[in-house]
């Protein structure tokens, strides 16, 4: 069904004022303390160097708030909502009394007292909340958590003496601030010789005939990933050779 033209032009006013009221009234520190920091940027810096790979900046604990082409919309949305929407709409009443009346002789004076529960008073200020996005504040024990990821994730890679540690830059615009997370990866760990140590000939001779296609080598880096991968290619190999049982679990490495 289409929608009617008046609709449509209501639909539009509402979102041209919406986008006024967010450029005119961008405050982006409004709800953020005076002893808190919002959060504004990431960085990951691996001796020296800015990580650029998404999939390794994934692993912070704490994104900043979302930007459209630069601007925190949602969180401007956010900031647009009245914090006790209700308590002020009853401080507003009572302000002057001749306004409760002048409401009465309209309304029945339930629907006066069921005002401050209307979207125009609540409901609007809950919408606000809904599409929009709370500020991010800095939080240093979640800093702390993404610093034991990062640090969890390059000892997977082959660093194991990787150190790790964090700087807060408070920005001059007042309570902002970005965070570095600084990395020394030091000397990464290499396969210098394979063994393997098998009860079942048979197994063992299967292994032999087509270790040549194994993920793990000698002189090739640590990763841990490669690990699991010849995991699975075993067991796979192993089922389809006749050890139709064999369960990934009865690989372990030392």
């Amino acid at each position: 069904m289409n929608t009617p033209f008046h609709l449509k032009g209501y639909t539009a006013k509402i979102g041209i004022f919406l986008l006024i009221a967010v450029l005119t009234s961008c405050n982006a520190l409004k709800r953020v303390e005076e002893d808190e920091l919002l959060l504004t940027r990431n960085s990951i810096i691996t001796d020296g160097e800015k990580v650029v790979d998404e999939d390794i900046k994934s692993l912070i604990v704490q994104e900043p708030n979302t930007r459209v082409l630069g601007y925190p919309l949602r969180l401007n949305l956010y900031n647009l909502a009245k914090k006790d929407p209700d308590s002020l709409f009853q401080a507003w009443l009572q302000r002057n009394p001749k306004r409760e009346e002048r409401l009465a002789s309209f309304l029945s004076q339930k629907q006066v007292d069921a005002l401050g529960e209307s979207f125009m008073v609540k409901g609007y200020s809950e919408w606000l909340k809904k599409i929009g996005e709370a500020p991010v504040i800095i939080d240093t024990s979640r800093t702390r958590k993404s610093l034991q990821r990062l640090s969890a994730y390059y000892g997977s890679k082959g660093y194991f003496n990787n150190s790790t540690t964090f700087e807060i830059n408070q920005e001059k615009r007042g309570r902002r601030a970005a965070i570095d997370y600084l990395i020394t990866l030091g000397k990464p760990y290499i396969i210098d010789s394979i063994s393997h140590n098998i009860a079942s000939p048979a197994i063992d001779s299967i292994y032999t005939l087509n270790k040549n296609l194994s993920f793990i080598k000698e002189n090739k880096q640590f990763d841990l990933a490669d690990f699991n991968l010849e995991r699975e290619r075993l067991t796979e190999l192993f089922r389809n050779t006749g050890v139709y049982n064999f369960q990934e679990s009865s690989i372990t490495y030392d």
